[in-house]
């Protein structure tokens, strides 16, 4: 057989086309009438000669490490699927009964809380998209809005993989445009359709998607929608994810420091330091999510990514030119008679005018605290302190360079 054919067309077979042994056997014997050699035994031999298989041979201990690891950076809320989501993305491929065990044995805890929090939000109402680039539905998420952080997110409605995600101060129409609807069709074109709530907060995404909507795969449906957030349901689905794994571990700290009055929320130098820090530690969460949910397997449809590169039909524009930059693109809305509604901002920065003591105050608060990263991993995991720490030091290194003080 291995004069026959190499290593790595067999490891193509097994581990990119997921061809069994049988299948691969089958295969050969057409390629290769009447030659002797290509059973399935041959076959499964060769395999285990040069160590090819499906799945990665990852031992128990190596398993359990890299779950453990896992676990430490996004707390008790990823089950089998997330995780396997997760490690997939990290490139550790293992089946959901072997990560199942391995989660009983590294978070048994977790486990359990896990068991005793199943209720699932269902939605009757029937929807359809018909490939990746038909719908995409953008929504706001204002859970932690009292503490000044408002996240918008992006989902593509047939493949349910998240596009882009971005948190801000204060829903903001240009914020929205830049880091999320911009980027997305840079890099894959236009959709279809664009469906949002009947919010202010996406009114310049909208008008640049009707400027572009010639360029669409197809013209003939409405280029947006905007509808009650109950009928957004494929972008409402996915804060429930975003809550439970992200929003809530930071809610319950921050309703914590409010309480203890460690942090004053009508003070608006306080209001500017604990949007800055809870922003960060939310994109750190996201960060997290993102890779794991569109790499984990949705029961009946499968993995995000892959429907992404099965059913892809976006038509990219071309020339970048023809995406307008942001203050373009708000100029264009204005010369049309539009006018782009002001949000505000969420408190007030006491050095915004003074950039050498901006520079000061970042180099300060980083060698006193850790990355975002670990913040977040440690809050997830019910160790709030670096959370605290990371408020206060701020709140504090503010105070001490305010020209004003």
């Amino acid at each position: 057989m291995d004069e026959i054919v190499s290593v790595e067309a067999v490891r193509d077979l097994v581990v990119r086309k997921k061809l069994t042994h049988k299948q691969i056997s089958e295969e050969l014997r057409r390629a290769n009438p009447g030659v002797r050699g290509l059973s399935e035994m041959s076959v499964r031999r060769f395999c285990s000669a040069h160590d090819i298989h499906r799945m990665s041979k990852v031992t128990d201990q190596e398993l359990d490490c890299a779950v453990s690891v896992a676990v430490s950076q996004v707390g008790p809320t990823y089950g089998r699927k997330m995780m396997k989501g997760k490690l997939e993305a990290a490139i550790v491929k293992v089946n959901e009964k072997r990560l199942s065990r391995s989660l009983h044995r590294v978070a048994p805890d977790y486990c359990q809380q896990r068991e005793q929090n199943t209720a699932k939000l269902l939605n009757p109402v029937p929807y359809s998209a018909d490939y990746f680039g038909h719908k995409l539905h953008m929504d706001q998420n204002e859970k932690l809005v009292m503490y000044g952080c408002t996240t918008v997110l992006a989902v593509d409605g047939y493949s349910s993989m998240i596009m882009a995600a971005a948190s801000m101060p204060v829903k903001n129409n240009v914020k929205i445009y830049r880091s999320v609807f911009r980027p997305i069709i840079e890099q894959y074109g236009v959709w279809d359709q664009v469906r949002v709530d009947c919010g202010k907060e996406f009114y310049l995404t909208l008008f640049v998607q009707q400027s572009l909507s010639a360029h669409r795969r197809n013209t003939l449906r409405v280029p947006y929608k905007q509808t009650p957030s109950t009928k957004n349901h494929m972008v409402e689905r996915l804060w429930v994810e975003v809550n439970g794994r992200i929003n809530y571990s930071i809610k319950t700290q921050l309703n914590r420091m409010a309480q203890e009055e460690l942090i004053d929320m009508v003070n608006v130098v306080h209001q500017f330091c604990v949007s800055t820090i809870v922003i960060q530690v939310v994109q750190a969460g996201i960060q997290e999510l993102l890779p794991a949910w569109n790499c984990h397997t949705i029961p009946g449809k499968g993995k995000p990514v892959e429907l992404r590169n099965n059913t892809y039909r976006g038509v990219c524009v071309l020339h970048g030119t023809e995406i307008p930059l942001p203050e373009i693109a708000v100029q264009q809305y204005e010369r049309s008679g539009g006018q782009i509604k002001s949000f505000g901002n969420f408190g007030t920065d006491p050095l915004l005018e003074f950039q050498h003591l901006q520079i000061i105050r970042d180099k300060e608060f980083k060698s006193r605290n850790p990355s975002f990263a670990t913040i977040f991993n440690e809050i997830v995991n019910s160790k709030p302190n670096s959370f605290f720490n990371a408020v206060i030091s701020f709140i504090n290194i503010t105070t001490h360079l305010s020209p004003s003080t």
